[in-house]
């Protein structure tokens, strides 16, 4: 899986909107075939490793791993999941799920219906984060957002009454800012930072496509004269005037009044996967305010400003840093909702502070249904929840146990609570009561309400196995005690 993804980190900088993905196939231990996604529209990493196998008749008898679960649609190219079936290969080793709605476990089901022996989670942190992307805009439905800026080291971005471009960091930085872009869809300044530096946004200290070009201008007063305008990459240009195309620049109409999440619903909309924010200290901070950011990289440099622009202010995780030529290049991680409601907790009850961030979790197979049963847990109605023995099983979980912590999230891993698991019963689904359906979150609904509801549910959780549920099928009855919301 190593090698997998090895292989895919290969196609940052190409197969965008498309993930990264590297496969490899091996006989009795050694690998006979491997492939990556080389560009968008062009053939997926499974196709080209067995496409690269020259004995095709040792794939009967092969593993095939892949960083990503394998397609089941047909887009660019056809089904992924089709050709392994097709070349009866009897083992697959799956990085992690794809949650891309047209696959998100369609893959995986087919196989394993096709009779091929599926696992999945293998390296499945690694294989997330190499697709950081990719899981970010399909699953936020907003691009992945990484705030840039360089920053004096008594910590302005700027001087005072600019007015000449300013830089500061040395040139082994900006030759790593123009690789930065070439790795990113979009990139985006505010109005006063394309007035003051007219920048171009573009890469030109390296090999590299260039990014599209975003701008914030309410109300156009920017001078079609700035380097933003010229026709050497496509610009975007919010505003509240106009929806409109001239040349290579698209003016787009926005509300202001929300106008972050407005930007990022129509860069959803573009399929611009990944955007970075170069500034100014304004439009950065706003971003920050809203906890709509996931990475930062903030370079601090040995140059004093005494006075000038104050640098925007985060609060995050440094997950690295390096020296480039005098400068200090720090890696900030956003905290995750899941990570900021702990740290939230923990900082108001101190007892807790050794133990690590609970398991996070959401309730239900499908957006409506979780988001409301969070809601419900968030609002303190719903106390219990119910999984059935088989699933268990089939994911080799171990039960709760009283006095275990969990957090609750949304469909979208928005955390809403943190619960604390206060008794466990096990009983046939014919058994289940009404008070342990209204602990559930339904309410004054009736108890045939509740099981018509679950046993929906087990079907559609069983039907991918050939197998259906059963009155008689044990039920996991989890209480729990919401202890902070």
């Amino acid at each position: 899986m190593n090698r997998c993804l090895e292989l895919a980190s290969k196609g940052l900088e190409s197969v965008s909107p498309n993930p990264m993905v590297g496969s490899v196939i091996v006989y009795q231990g050694e690998i006979i075939g491997e492939g990556y996604h080389i560009k968008y529209g062009t053939e997926h990493a499974e196709v080209k490793a067995i496409a690269s196998v020259k004995d095709k008749s040792l794939l009967k008898d092969s593993t095939l791993y892949v960083n990503l679960e394998p397609c089941a649609h047909f887009g660019k190219t056809p089904p992924c999941s089709n050709l392994i079936i097709e070349h009866k290969i009897p083992k697959v080793v799956i990085g992690c799920g794809d949650s891309f709605s047209d696959v998100n476990g369609k893959g995986i089901i087919k196989m394993e219906k096709a009779g091929i022996k599926v696992s999945v989670g293998v390296l499945e942190k690694e294989s997330r984060e190499l697709n950081k992307r990719f899981f970010t805009f399909h699953e936020k439905k907003r691009p992945y957002i990484i705030l840039k800026w360089a920053e004096s080291k008594d910590g302005f971005i700027a001087p005072k009454n600019q007015t000449a471009p300013f830089w500061m960091t040395s040139s082994d930085s900006k030759k790593l800012v123009h690789q930065f872009r070439t790795e990113e869809d979009a990139i985006l300044v505010g109005r006063i930072t394309a007035e003051k530096d007219n920048p171009s946004l573009t890469v030109r200290e390296i090999e590299g496509e260039n990014p599209t070009r975003i701008v914030i201008d309410k109300d156009l007063k920017l001078s079609k004269k700035l380097n933003l305008f010229n026709n050497e990459a496509k610009t975007i240009i919010f505003n509240t005037l106009q929806t409109k195309e001239i040349d290579s620049n698209y003016y787009v109409k926005v509300d202001f009044n929300n106008l972050i999440e407005s930007v990022l619903q129509e860069l959803y909309k573009q399929n611009i996967q990944s955007l970075i924010i170069e500034g100014g200290a304004k439009t950065l901070q706003s971003f920050i305010d809203k906890k709509l950011w996931d990475e930062a990289r903030i370079f601090t440099t040995n140059t004093t400003l005494v006075e000038g622009v104050k640098a925007p202010t985060l609060d995050g995780e440094i997950t690295s840093e390096e020296e480039i030529e005098g400068d200090n290049l720090s890696y900030y991680k956003a905290f995750s909702s899941v990570e900021q409601i702990w740290k939230d907790f923990v900082s108001e009850n101190n007892q807790y502070h050794k133990l690590k961030t609970p398991e996070s979790f959401f309730f239900c197979d499908n957006k409506k249904d979780a988001d409301e049963c969070a809601e419900l847990v968030f609002n303190r109605i719903k106390q219990a929840t119910a999984g059935s023995l088989w699933s268990y099983k089939k994911d080799n979980i171990d039960f709760p146990k009283k006095g275990d912590l969990f957090i609750v999230t949304d469909w979208e891993g928005n955390a809403k609570a943190i619960i604390e698991t206060t008794n466990i019963k096990q009983l046939p689904f014919n058994q289940v009561t009404p008070e342990f359906a209204k602990t559930e979150g339904e309410g004054d609904k009736s108890l045939t309400y509740w099981k018509k509801v679950h046993w929906d549910f087990y079907s559609r959780e069983m039907a991918g196995y050939g197998e259906k549920p059963s009155e008689d099928m044990i039920i996991i009855c989890e209480y729990f005690k919401i202890i902070y919301v």
